[in-house]
């Protein structure tokens, strides 16, 4: 009979590896469930060279293409602190991960085993990875400190979450939206490339003068005809430029400063800025990181630059000895936080405080979401409507003209 190898699991949780003569793999899984073994991975001794150069060659494959999803690093979060919680090891609760999830996570989770195999730290493993956020890493790199790597794990996987979900209702809130201004883009593009050239044609063979509205869109029309070419890589260069201008340290804040002022837009950045003030500062602090630390990490997650700015003075009004409140005061930092954070410091309540705000802030996020969707689908109605409209009157003045 042929002999497998094996890697198993026993009832404790470790690794056990051996060879077994076997039938086939089936039989082999057989035999280690009498054992009471789980197997993790079969391989026969003549094909074993040879799958791990296969395994070797895709795993460098893999490792090169594809995204991680947040929602398999969810998994990976959630999972690990449940098989902590269980009392596995750390190697051993990555090395069952990775089997379970497979693909490049799998792969990278794999990584950062061999990295604490090898001596490292699990942060530094979770930092090199370079697919997870830093304030993971930070809160990881706390729980190491405190041995609450578990719970830890769960508050990750919970943020997560918590962004993902509210980033699905926001784009949920815009399709609808968004689809009927792209079909406002092309019906403006199919009137002006296709409608108004063919009714021009028959208005100029019967020889009679055009009213002003009709020749106005023919003019239009004749000349996105004649330019559209020029009008497309103009948009192109402008969307070059901004994105020049926003690799710039002042460039970015220029940019970020008329963000903050747009109406409605700017309200949903600054609420959502608020939200992320409140979230990241109660648990940073609730993971062990003292308020400098905590509000360094803050001031990253923080994706517009004036914001970001301003907790950074606040950071540098803190090492001074000013308290997080008045730190706090600024016309880009709404002032709720700033008091929120004075009571939460007077009470020495401050991280359930600023879980408070950032619930709140989430709140008034999703309701700004749906009315940003609110106003823009009746403004792209009327803008569809006026272009129908604006097109029949043209065109209807014409041909009440040509038939007199």
């Amino acid at each position: 009979m042929p002999l497998f190898n094996y890697v198993a699991l026993d009832k404790q949780g470790n690794e056990q590896f051996g060879t077994l003569e076997a039938e086939d793999k089936r039989d082999v899984n057989a035999q280690l469930r009498q054992l009471g073994l789980f197997g993790l991975e079969v391989t026969h001794d003549a094909e074993t060279n040879v799958d791990a150069g296969v395994k070797g060659e895709l795993s460098k494959l893999l490792a090169q293409v594809g995204i991680v999803s947040s929602n398999k690093k969810i998994f990976f979060f959630r999972q690990m602190a449940l098989m902590l919680r269980s009392g596995l090891a750390l190697t051993e609760s990555l090395d069952m991960v990775a089997n379970i999830m497979g693909g490049k996570i799998g792969l990278i989770v794999t990584d950062i085993s061999n990295h604490i195999k090898s001596g490292g730290s699990f942060s530094d493993g979770i930092a090199q990875a370079g697919v997870f956020t830093s304030m993971s890493e930070h809160m990881i790199r706390s729980a190491e400190a405190t041995g609450e790597l578990d719970v830890v794990m769960g508050r990750v996987a919970d943020d997560m979450g918590r962004k993902a979900e509210m980033k699905r209702q926001m784009m949920a809130a815009m399709l609808y939206p968004g689809i009927t201004m792209l079909i406002a883009v092309f019906m403006g593009y199919f009137l002006v490339a296709t409608v108004i050239p063919k009714f021009a044609k028959i208005f100029e063979n019967s020889g009679k003068k055009l009213p002003p509205e009709t020749q106005r869109l023919i003019d239009i029309s004749n000349f996105i005809n004649a330019y559209g070419l020029f009008i497309i890589l103009g948009v192109a260069a402008g969307l070059a430029l901004l994105h020049y201008i926003r690799t710039k340290v002042k460039g970015r804040y220029i940019t970020d400063q008329i963000v903050l002022m747009t109406p409605v837009f700017g309200k949903v950045v600054r609420v959502g800025a608020m939200s992320q003030i409140g979230w990241g500062l109660s648990m940073l602090l609730q993971s062990g990181l003292t308020l400098v630390e905590a509000l360094k990490i803050v001031e990253k997650l923080i994706p517009n630059s004036v914001i970001a700015l301003e907790i950074k003075k606040a950071t540098d009004s803190v090492l001074i000895g000013r308290d997080l409140g008045s730190s706090l005061t600024s016309p880009y930092i709404d002032p709720l936080i700033s008091q929120l954070a004075s009571v939460g410091e007077r009470t020495g309540g401050l991280v359930e405080i600023m879980f408070e705000a950032g619930c709140f802030y989430e709140e008034g996020l999703k309701a700004l979401s749906k009315t940003m969707a609110n106003l823009v689908e009746p403004a792209s109605i009327l803008l569809i409507g006026g272009m129908v409209m604006t097109v029949y009157i043209g065109f209807f003045k014409a041909m009440m003209g040509a038939s007199t």
